[in-house]
């Protein structure tokens, strides 16, 4: 049996603006170009190292870089950021919680010594 051979689907002149404006903004976190981008990661990620290669040295320069790690170090640092973020709001609501714990509290000793003084 002989296997069908797939038809090769050309880039668009579209999705190719789409590419390099996800270039620019993700560098080669290709995951996020899916959202974008009707293709597979595998396809988004072969695309993007031809391309590449199609580049001089400056221009390879000028791309953004996520660095040794890749879409991992990235993804480690957006996650460490949302935590901080995610810290802050709780640590806010606590201490708002806290000084609303305060207030029942007094207003909860007042009612008590109101109800003495009734008494």
């Amino acid at each position: 049996m002989q296997k069908e051979r797939r038809s090769i689907r050309h880039w668009t002149k579209q999705e190719l603006e789409v590419f390099l404006e996800c270039v620019k903004t993700f560098g080669n976190d290709f995951h996020s170009y899916t959202t974008r981008l009707a293709r597979s990661y595998s396809q988004i990620k072969s695309h993007y190292h031809n391309w590449r290669k199609t580049l001089t040295e400056e221009e390879k320069a000028d791309l953004p870089q996520s660095g040794p790690g890749g879409r991992h170090k990235k993804y480690r640092n957006r996650v460490h950021n949302d935590s901080a973020e995610k810290l802050e709001t709780i640590r806010g609501s606590f201490e708002e919680s806290a000084s609303k714990k305060l207030e029942v509290r007094e207003c909860m000793s007042l009612v008590i010594q109101n109800y003495k003084s009734m008494q």
